[in-house]
């Protein structure tokens, strides 16, 4: 769960209409309560947004925004489910953790954590290219008009 709330991976986010719940807060700072998700790892953002929330036992949330209460949040996602570019991040990742732990050989561990930074990297980058921005479109209204 660590290296999946590092980063908003495209694979692992999610928006999700949150259930309310039906008590009424014990705090008196909020009217309303909701059910976390089942896979919830983080919360990304919220809509509507700069909301006043509070995360309380037993994954329930407590706010004053009434329904809809939309969350984006970092999902738990099933390993076989993970890009060969997290994956990999994960594998250097590891071996980094390792090499730190074993301390008889600390270049080994400067090797791997280095390479495991350039993954990430690398792994930020391919992720955040798997969702390209909308192609600019010159003059559309005049191709539409003179064109279309």
């Amino acid at each position: 769960p660590d290296l999946l709330c590092l980063h908003p991976w495209s694979f692992a986010l999610k928006w999700q209409d949150l259930q309310q719940y039906n008590i009424t807060p014990d705090d008196p700072r909020y009217s309303y309560a909701y059910h976390l998700p089942a896979d919830y790892i983080n919360i990304w953002q919220t809509y509507p947004g700069l909301s006043d929330y509070q995360i309380i036992r037993d994954r329930i949330v407590y706010t004053n925004i009434n329904p809809p209460f939309k969350w984006q949040y970092v999902s738990d996602v099933p390993e076989g489910a993970f890009p060969g570019y997290f994956t990999l991040l994960m594998a250097y990742s590891l071996a980094a953790e390792g090499a730190l732990l074993s301390t008889v050989n600390p270049q080994l561990a400067t090797f791997w954590t280095e390479k495991a930074e350039k993954q990430k990297g690398v792994a930020m980058n391919r992720d955040f290219t798997q969702c390209p921005s909308p192609r600019i479109q010159d003059m559309p209204i005049w191709q539409a008009h003179f064109t279309g």
